[in-house]
């Protein structure tokens, strides 16, 4: 297992490498190009890891990009309603925190009582998208749910200044943060009781039971964890200087990309492995392989989109087949 995660990562490695040396040759890599790709990397990192969090210990989450786009809604929705003298910023995350914590303590809930962690996070995923919608909706003064019933300091769901945070794009904060993820994701995986039965958990759920280990517990935490993620990705992504506004469909789709990346960077679709340096080079792979191929070689967004995910099919078979061999040869 050691050797096959050493492979990995230089596989990683080496498209990253091959990456760099493409936007060299096209003329494209510069020192600011870099400094781009690092900072807006990080939130589809923090949605990657809150995607292989759920899944290295058997469950699937398809959420996310719903739940980032109620977050950033819900924000600007409770901060842009004075009248009613919800006009504070604190107040307006703690609620979109407290919103996020409890939707994925209701997913822990469902899945530790048997209900498929598929079909509940596909039910949030469309709510979230139509409750933002809504939200927006409102902030517009449009349609009969909320024309006569909100008043909002802002017309639309442009950002007021305050909501600009410029350390957000300064890319030795986004080194910094990739640094302390890297570090704090390692320690948990290889050093911690709750890594260890986290995996346990993944590979094998009844034998984990039988070892006394608290599979409703790990699922919990696991979710939780997930959340706590998105939540931050959410923050990156409203508070960047570079990102003007925000609207009801920022993130949709999305949480397929980080599934995508989640698996590429090594965790397993049937849960049991998960490596945090493979998921930060798989990040950076993706991320800076679908900026090329569209603006540097002006490949169709559509085109590129069917390349990842032949790519991606390629990956999981090759793992389905390995998984497969070594259970013939034990």
């Amino acid at each position: 297992m050691h050797h096959e995660l050493q492979i990995r990562r230089f596989v990683l490695a080496s498209w990253l490498f091959g990456v760099f040396s493409l936007s060299f040759i096209v003329g494209s890599l510069s020192i600011q190009i870099i400094e781009v790709w690092v900072i807006n990397l990080l939130p589809l990192l923090f949605l990657s890891l809150a995607a292989a969090v759920v899944i290295s210990c058997g469950q699937i989450d398809i959420s996310t990009g719903g739940v980032m786009s109620l977050v950033g809604m819900t924000i600007l929705f409770v901060y842009g309603f004075p009248a009613n003298g919800l006009g504070s910023a604190l107040l307006a995350h703690a609620v979109a925190l407290t919103l996020v914590i409890l939707l994925y303590w209701i997913y822990s809930i469902a899945v530790n009582r048997g209900v498929s962690s598929l079909l509940v996070t596909l039910s949030v995923l469309m709510l979230s998208k139509g409750a933002s919608t809504l939200l927006q909706t409102c902030m517009q003064g449009a349609g009969e749910l909320c024309r006569s019933s909100t008043k909002f300091a802002m017309g639309n769901a442009t950002l007021p200044q305050q909501f600009v945070l410029p350390y957000m794009d300064n890319v030795f904060f986004a080194t910094g943060v990739l640094a302390i993820i890297l570090l704090l994701a390692t320690s948990w995986r290889f050093h911690s009781r709750w890594g260890l039965e986290h995996i346990a958990v993944g590979m094998d759920q009844t034998s984990a039971k039988y070892s006394r280990i608290a599979v409703s517990k790990i699922y919990t935490l696991a979710f939780l964890t997930a959340g706590i993620l998105v939540f931050i990705a959410s923050l990156i992504r409203l508070h960047g200087q570079a990102n003007g506004g925000w609207s009801a469909n920022v993130g949709w789709g999305e949480e397929l990309l980080a599934i995508a990346v989640a698996v590429i960077g090594g965790t397993r679709v049937t849960g049991g492995r998960f490596d945090p340096l493979s998921i930060i080079l798989a990040t950076a792979a993706v991320y800076t392989s679908r900026d090329i191929v569209t603006n540097d070689l002006g490949v169709p967004s559509e085109v590129a989109s069917m390349f990842f995910g032949l790519v991606l099919f390629v990956i999981v078979w090759l793992d389905t087949r390995a998984q497969n061999f070594r259970a013939k040869h034990t």
